[in-house]
């Protein structure tokens, strides 16, 4: 049986073993930690089943990589963009400040995170996420951005928009940047230049592809890198 942090697949055989099976592989799942451990259940004494008996669980624990992407804006564009991303290998997080938008987006299996000033969520971001910002108010883009910025340790920081989007942010982030030269790292505008149309789900496609594109290279560069070590 196969258990995650929301999901298992196939199964026991049901029952109050099975319950309390998936309720401590997720207690022991939220440890971060690859292990392997055996469990005894008592059917009588622990689980209150009348047959009896004492049933060993091995439990086997497994940590899966995945990409980290974190999507700043919860609107149209962002809720096709999941569409697409929850669907593939990558661990993606929407940020808003608009809980019912966090809701509908939420439904299509994705985390969500509520935060009334989106920019203070930045600091907290894993190493090497992947940012994506998409908001309703060019406000947040850019502090959002500026924040991000900041962070030499992430692996991608993008925001949509328009070419003229694009220059104003970059001489306002050379500005306000600790070294202006990090405005360089802009990805904006965000999007395959290739794939046209304005259609939320055409938007999010042409995101895709670049994102898709960025992660393919960074795999490339680390198993070179490996290589050279060997």
């Amino acid at each position: 049986m196969v258990i995650s942090e929301t999901d298992q697949f196939d199964t026991l055989g049901g029952g109050q073993l099975e319950f309390e099976v998936i309720k401590h592989a997720r207690q022991q799942l939220t440890k971060g930690q690859s292990h392997s451990q055996i469990e005894r259940f008592s059917l009588a004494a622990d689980l209150a089943q009348c047959c009896g008996g004492a049933v060993q669980v091995l439990f086997e624990y497994f940590l899966v990589e995945q990409a980290s992407v974190v999507i700043y804006g919860a609107g149209h564009v962002s809720h096709s963009l999941c569409q697409i991303l929850s669907q593939l290998p990558l661990h993606v997080t929407v940020v808003d400040n608009r809980q019912e938008w966090l809701d509908s987006i939420a439904k299509l299996g994705v985390n969500t995170l509520y935060q009334q000033q989106p920019e203070l969520s930045v600091s907290q971001l894993k190493a090497n996420s992947h940012v994506l910002i998409l908001t309703q108010d060019h406000g947040i883009d850019f502090a959002v951005s500026l924040a991000a910025l900041e962070r030499p340790d992430l692996a991608m920081v993008g925001v949509i928009g328009s070419a003229t989007k694009a220059q104003r942010f970059r001489y306002r982030l050379k500005e306000q940047l600790s070294d202006p030269s990090l405005s360089d790292n802009l990805v904006c505008p965000l999007g395959l230049p290739q794939i046209k149309g304005k259609l939320p789900m055409q938007v999010a496609v042409s995101i895709s592809g670049q994102l898709l594109e960025k992660l393919q290279q960074l795999t490339t560069s680390t198993a070179e890198q490996n290589e050279q070590h060997k």
